[in-house]
């Protein structure tokens, strides 16, 4: 589930970017390198001489604010790397939570669909009991009120069970959303609007 979490992914890219900006951070004293080609010179005649010359330049710039600047940095990669453990930590909560929302919700559609049979049965009890005029007609009311309202607490319990599923499918990143999943890494390997880059 970590591995396929779109969180993970984005914090790579953004400890990727963070590690990069730690080097240009730290090279960022030297301004600039110039030079020029060697040039040789023979001499003429009985007497041979020869001539190297090289010249080279670096401007070489370390100011008061480098060395913050590269601090600043380092902390970006170590808060991004504090955020990947964090996530890790919250995926499993989150999961946690879902399973045992999940078992709960189970514990719901059950304990509804013995309180639907319990309260139909009753009602075929108080139908043959009104007509033998042994209950009021109140009495049978109630009893069909009791089968709508457990009927009407199972659907609960069944659309909030459908909901935790679709989470833990979220969360695992299974069916559809793994489809999503595949495909928005395939824009992201073409580019943005789902298009090949130039020079692909």
């Amino acid at each position: 589930m970590m591995e396929r979490a779109p969180e993970r992914l984005q914090l790579e890219f953004l400890h990727d970017a963070a590690k990069a900006n730690v080097g240009s951070a730290t090279w960022a004293f030297l301004g600039g390198c110039s030079g020029n080609n060697g040039a040789v010179a023979l001499g003429s005649g009985t007497t041979a001489t020869s001539s190297l010359s090289v010249s080279t330049g670096a401007n070489v710039n370390i100011g008061f604010g480098i060395f913050p600047a590269i601090s600043l940095v380092k902390r970006s990669v170590k808060d991004i790397e504090i955020r990947q453990d964090e996530l890790q930590l919250e995926l499993a909560r989150s999961l946690e939570t879902v399973l045992a929302d999940i078992a709960g919700e189970k514990a719901r559609v059950a304990a509804g669909q013995a309180s639907i049979a319990a309260s139909e049965a009753l009602l075929q009890e108080q139908n043959y009991l009104l007509d033998l005029g042994k209950v009021t007609v109140k009495e049978r009311l109630d009893a069909m009120t009791g089968v709508a309202r457990a009927k009407s607490e199972t659907l609960t319990a069944r659309t909030t069970l459908m909901g935790h599923r679709i989470t833990l499918k979220r969360m695992a990143l299974e069916g559809k959303f793994l489809k999503v999943y595949i495909q928005s890494n395939r824009d992201l390997e073409l580019g943005t609007n789902g298009s090949p880059r130039r020079g692909d």
